[in-house]
């Protein structure tokens, strides 16, 4: 959902593309701990309550403003000359995008994937929230379960463990796509 909205918003023709972006971000200032009654009542009108698609889609919901403000630096970057370039050769609105300017933003589309995987990964309210059963619970909730209650006692080894284990995913992507992250992250750094 983002690449083709930071596409539109970095390549279209759009009058209000400022007040669209600034609307895009001002999404990312409501808190989490805000917005999770009303994200319970709408889960629960759709029945989705207790599964991991409601979660699922919730996350996507909340990460997509961070990739949308990503990506359509990506998209900016790229020169006007090459899609013209390529629309002179023949290629129409969806083959210029498949085969020119997602293989050009490439680096950014994986930056902005390693930011919301790291968000939804670590992200511990919504899931708490809605979801019941323990075989559905992910990493971060499955922790805070093993920290122990305050009759027994926090066992600190095991919640030791388990974070070293936990973060590994977040870690192995990292380094598997660390090229790309770095290039995502400097590539707008100078405009020029």
């Amino acid at each position: 959902v983002g690449v083709p909205a930071a596409y539109v918003l970095a390549k279209g023709r759009m009058r209000y593309t400022s007040i669209i972006m600034l609307s895009v971000l001002a999404t990312q200032m409501i808190p989490g701990m805000a917005a999770l009654v009303p994200l319970f009542q709408i889960t629960k009108y759709l029945g989705l309550i207790n599964t991991r698609l409601g979660v699922a889609l919730i996350l996507a919901a909340r990460t997509t403003p961070l990739t949308i403000w990503i990506l359509k630096g990506f998209f900016e970057r790229i020169p006007q000359d090459i899609i013209e370039a390529a629309q002179v050769d023949g290629l129409k609105g969806r083959e210029i995008i498949y085969k020119i300017v997602l293989p050009l933003a490439w680096p950014g589309i994986i930056a902005a994937g390693l930011f919301v995987f790291m968000m939804s990964w670590i992200d511990f309210l919504v899931p708490l929230t809605l979801l019941f059963d323990p075989a559905k619970m992910p990493f971060t909730v499955a922790l805070y379960q093993v920290v122990g209650d305050p009759l027994s006692g926090t066992h600190y080894g095991v919640l030791f463990a388990a974070s070293i284990i936990g973060s590994l995913p977040v870690v192995v992507l990292f380094l598997l796509f660390q090229r790309y992250f770095i290039h995502g992250l400097t590539a707008g750094a100078v405009k020029g």
